[in-house]
């Protein structure tokens, strides 16, 4: 069932269909500035490029395979497409706002947007994707504070961690294939726990 061309909110800029059996969406309203629509069937999003003011997108436990473009989201802080079945996702740029990414629970083997520019980024989650392997440059992100790599198909992981010194978790426990970790943690001052269990490292 597709939703109608108007979504009903509570507060002004603030709509929710969480639960509400849709297959598909209309355009988001250009006043939006926190849209759920989470735990339905949705197989697709429509276009994002005209929605200045929204601050969270959450599409969470749905069909999503793909992404439209973001960078039009300058305002967006929180992005959640969790438990999916994204294979591919667009380009970050332009996302000065965004604090928090979580495509945990999809469909990921590559992971190949550039996380350059995005100053604000706290929360980045790809957990139990297929990931083979992560290369995005984590330099610059001196506002993060979680990784998590956790549950995928990593065979290494060795992306220079310097100056990343409000990181307080970096989390690749149960990488199965996981034979080499030399990121050195020099530096981390903030940092409070660097998990590796259960992934094929020699002690």
């Amino acid at each position: 069932t597709a939703a109608g061309s108007y979504i009903s909110s509570q507060y002004a800029g603030v709509y929710n269909v969480d639960m509400s059996t849709l297959t598909s969406l209309p355009s988001i309203p250009v006043n939006a500035t926190s849209f759920k629509a989470s735990s339905n069937s949705i197989t697709s999003l429509p276009s994002l490029s005209s929605l200045p003011l929204l601050k969270l997108l959450r599409v969470s436990n749905n069909l999503l395979t793909s992404v439209p473009s973001l960078s039009a989201l300058t305002a967006l802080q929180i992005l959640d497409l969790t438990s999916n079945q994204i294979a591919s996702f667009p380009s970050l740029s332009g996302l000065v706002a965004l604090q928090s990414l979580n495509l945990s629970n999809n469909q990921l083997v590559l992971f190949t947007p550039s996380l350059s520019g995005l100053v604000a980024l706290q929360t980045f989650n790809l957990s139990v994707n297929l990931l083979t392997s992560f290369t995005s440059s984590l330099s610059g992100l001196t506002a993060l504070v979680t990784i998590d790599l956790s549950t995928n198909q990593l065979t290494s992981f060795s992306l220079s961690l310097s100056g990343l010194t409000a990181l307080v978790t970096i989390n690749l426990q149960v990488c199965p294939l996981l034979t080499s970790f030399t990121s050195s943690l020099v530096g981390l001052t903030s940092l409070a726990t660097g998990s590796l269990a259960n992934c094929a490292l020699s002690v």
